[in-house]
């Protein structure tokens, strides 16, 4: 069965809410560089593991307070 679609807009929102009050509390927030690549793009796996792993060397290269 698959979930309405005003549901996962629902879910979305109030994820993207809850990230956005986390972010206002932190000191350092690491984000991949991810958006060109699908949410169900299975075969980019490989590639989105990889750009997690070399995203928080990038962010503390980028902040030398860190």
């Amino acid at each position: 069965m698959r979930t309405p679609a005003f549901l996962r807009n629902v879910a979305i929102v109030a994820g993207q809410t809850h990230e956005s009050l986390e972010r206002m509390h932190a000191e350092l927030v690491i984000t991949p560089r991810a958006e060109h690549i699908g949410l169900t793009d299975w075969k980019a796996l490989p590639h989105v593991v990889d750009l997690g792993r070399h995203a928080p060397h990038e962010a503390l290269d980028a902040d030398p307070e860190c």
